[in-house]
């Protein structure tokens, strides 16, 4: 490698300086000028293994550390930084243990020069104090930030010998080497103090998770479905706090305030990210397209049903959220990720499916109205379970219709089928009989006035409804139904069974 000097022998030998470079993914230090080396291959430090390393966010803060470390006279960490780099390129056998090895040495070297220049930047503004009693496991004091930042000074400055290594050895998965190289860190900087401050991030992202646990419940069912709950999910937040955030931080500002919108913002990502665009709100009142027209006279028989009382408000809602679970974790058939993300691509709203699928869960949310109140996500949910529910008890048509598409769009169908035979056999039905004298015999004077039921099996007969295969029919083409248009295999009287039958079950 040529020579190379102590600490004491540089004296006169040349300047340490440090630079990175985004567009190569890499970060120099001018090792071979000042241990006057005959090649300069141990200047170049690749950053590129982990992608966020590579950006000015960190590579600036990486700089820093650097270039508080030579200011100080750090020659010690630095000659070794260089003695590992080299048996790093040049020795075969060198392997992760030997790195972490050589990184606490450099670091117990490099550790006075972390505090002294954490103690001599970190200055925020007080903050008032608060009168309320707080959780003191989760406080971040001043000590408590010091202490934080000098650890992330020297993670920082570790960050492109461990990615060296990283792209040296192509390790796939980078996390678990730096996660083993930064306990170093941790290890020196907190060494004879009482502070354990893997204890107290971990605390922080705990329990900041526990908080969303009754908030987003539903979501956490979902997640619960891809082996995601509260205690796997913070194991994963705080190695991204440790391996991603830590390096990121800004040594004249306050840690907590970080690690707060940090968590946050994590968290959102989390909870969008299996289910993104899924989870907006929409107007279920609004769900037909342009050219569809609402059925306004069957709307009324759902509003004399659904005569909304506010003090119950806060019910419903829980109700509505239990309904969304039990769908989800429902032994029968329950709803899988897998159905949801296929599903919420496909399904196409409209007034008359989200009228079925409302009544059918009538009866365990109280009041058909509340559930206007559903997310995309969660009416996609019910409407998968609805489906199932259609099939396993014989609504063939019905089980098809309601995750149909429509070419043309829905429109309300302008007059019933069959004319005054249709309507005379429909209303002299023993269904419709149970119907009267049952179920809506406070509502049927007005609706068979105003043939609301006729004109509702009309309109689902009527137009023309594209068959949406099912997800075992999709990954198994065999299994796939012949007709594309729903209707070709199902005659008017068939319809008007289903429906009437369907109306008895609400």
């Amino acid at each position: 490698m040529g020579s190379t000097h102590t600490g004491k022998e540089l004296e006169g030998m040349g300047v340490f300086r440090c630079s990175y470079d985004l567009e190569a993914k890499t970060f120099r230090v001018n090792f071979g000028e000042v241990f006057e080396l005959d090649t300069d291959a141990y200047d170049v430090f690749h950053t590129s293994k982990k992608r966020s390393y590579s950006k000015a966010e960190v590579s600036g803060k990486v700089k820093e550390s650097f270039d508080a470390i030579i200011a100080a006279g750090g020659d010690e960490a630095l000659s070794m930084y260089l003695s590992a780099h080299h048996r790093m390129l040049d020795d075969e056998d060198y392997d992760a243990k030997q790195l972490v090895l050589d990184c606490s040495d450099i670091l117990i070297a490099a550790d006075p020069i972390a505090e002294k220049y954490i103690e001599k930047v970190h200055h925020p503004e007080e903050r008032p104090t608060r009168r309320r009693r707080s959780n003191e496991e989760l406080q971040f004091t001043t000590e408590h930030d010091k202490l934080t930042l000098r650890v992330a000074f020297l993670m920082k400055f570790m960050v492109p010998l461990a990615s060296e290594y990283l792209y040296l050895h192509k390790e796939q998965r980078p996390d678990t080497l730096l996660l083993d190289v930064y306990a170093e860190c941790f290890e020196v900087a907190c060494m004879g103090g009482d502070i354990v401050l893997t204890n107290k991030i971990y605390k922080l992202v705990e329990s900041r998770i526990k908080t969303t646990r009754y908030s987003d419940r539903v979501i956490w069912g979902f997640l619960s479905i891809r082996s995601i709950d509260p205690i796997t999910l913070a194991d994963d937040f705080y190695r991204k706090m440790i391996v991603d955030i830590m390096v990121k931080l800004d040594n004249t500002k306050r840690v907590i305030s970080y690690f707060h919108a940090t968590l946050k913002n994590m968290l959102m990502y989390q909870f969008q990210c299996h289910f993104r665009d899924k989870w907006s709100s929409v107007d279920l009142h609004e769900v037909t397209d342009p050219q569809n027209e609402r059925l306004t006279n069957f709307e009324r028989l759902e509003f004399y049903m659904a005569r909304v009382d506010e003090s119950d408000a806060m019910v419903e809602e829980a109700k509505r959220l239990d309904i969304i679970v039990a769908a989800i974790k429902d032994p029968r058939y329950p709803v899988t990720a897998d159905e949801l993300d296929y599903y919420t691509d496909l399904v196409q709203l409209n007034p008359v499916q989200t009228l079925l699928m409302f009544l059918h869960n009538s009866r365990a949310i109280g009041k058909v109205q509340s559930l206007y109140g559903l997310k995309f996500g969660e009416y996609v949910v019910l409407l998968i379970h609805f489906r199932h529910w259609l099939n396993a008890n014989g609504f063939t048509f019905l089980s098809r219709w309601v995750m149909a598409t429509f070419p043309t769009g829905l429109e309300d169908s302008k007059k019933p089928v069959n004319t005054k035979d249709f309507v005379s056999g429909l209303t002299g039905s023993r269904s419709f009989k149970y119907l009267h004298d049952s179920k809506y015999e406070h509502v049927m004077p007005m609706l068979i006035k105003n043939s609301s039921i006729p004109q509702l099996i009309s309109t689902i007969f009527t137009n023309e409804a594209m068959y949406t295969p099912s997800l075992e029919e999709f990954r198994s083409p065999s299994l796939l139904v012949d007709a594309k248009d729903i209707n070709v295999d199902f005659s008017i009287t068939h319809v008007a069974d289903e429906v009437m039958r369907f109306l008895e079950t609400v």
